[in-house]
């Protein structure tokens, strides 16, 4: 039929890297096809490639609505809630999905379950959820990190250093995981290894204001303070209106 027809263009389209092109064809074919789920269900994961969240969170909703028993739609729906930070949405439509036969065991839906909960302060919900997709999916050193910082939260800091050291050994580098681990070892009182981790990132030639910030605040800590300083000093060359680096070189007194 003709919607069939213009979802296998569109597809095609894509194929071709003309996602815009593909895109503006049928958002002109979506009133034609009042009734169609299938035509909205596609829109909205365009308008997803193209990070046009709100709006495609509004374009799956009413496929959703045509389609209600559609797994796929329900899908889609949700990780638009989820991209657009709509997290209350986002982790209902997940709850509901993840308890369906096909989405059981699907280690990156446990994740955004854990990045919703995380973001609405559940966090022992959210170390929950991201402990499911690592089990389900040891691979992945996102969702290591996700559940170090859940556990963080929870004071839980075995299981955070555990989470950060499988993060480690998949991305060796991951600055994130760095970032933690000086968190980390700050909680602990533990400063000189807190220095360590920090440096791991902030040496980098490339490193980013936080990173700088971090290490400076632990040199301040540790009595250093002209490093402190040329620490902050870089953060702002990073980023001229870094409002951490400003506070921190405004507490910072070199007489003393």
């Amino acid at each position: 039929d003709v919607c069939s027809s213009d979802l296998a263009k569109a597809e095609m389209l894509v194929s071709m890297e003309k996602s815009a092109e593909a895109l503006k064809m049928l958002q002109e074919r979506v009133v034609f096809f009042e009734h169609s789920a299938a035509i909205r269900d596609a829109v909205g994961e365009l308008l997803v490639g193209q990070k046009r969240y709100a709006e495609a969170v509004d374009m799956l909703r009413e496929a959703s609505i045509l389609m209600p028993d559609d797994q796929t739609v329900r899908e889609h729906l949700a990780m638009a809630y989820f991209y657009s930070h709509q997290y209350g949405d986002a982790l209902e439509s997940l709850n509901k999905l993840v308890t369906q036969d096909k989405f059981s065991h699907r280690a990156d839906l446990q994740a955004a379950i854990g990045e919703c909960e995380a973001e609405l302060g559940e966090y022992r919900e959210s170390r929950t959820a991201f402990e499911s997709a690592t089990q389900l999916d040891a691979s992945n050193a996102a969702w290591w990190i996700g559940l170090a910082k859940a556990a963080m939260q929870c004071t839980d800091y075995q299981r955070c250093e555990i989470s950060i050291h499988r993060a480690l050994v998949i991305e060796p580098d991951n600055s994130q995981a760095y970032l933690l681990l000086g968190c980390l070892r700050l909680r602990q009182d533990r400063l000189p290894d807190a220095l360590v981790a920090f440096n791991k990132i902030s040496s980098r030639d490339n490193a980013d204001s936080l990173s700088l910030c971090m290490s400076g605040y632990v040199l301040q800590k540790l009595g250093r303070k002209q490093e402190a300083m040329e620490d902050y000093n870089k953060a702002l060359q990073r980023d001229p209106h870094d409002p951490l680096a400003k506070q921190l070189i405004a507490g910072i007194d070199l007489q003393q």
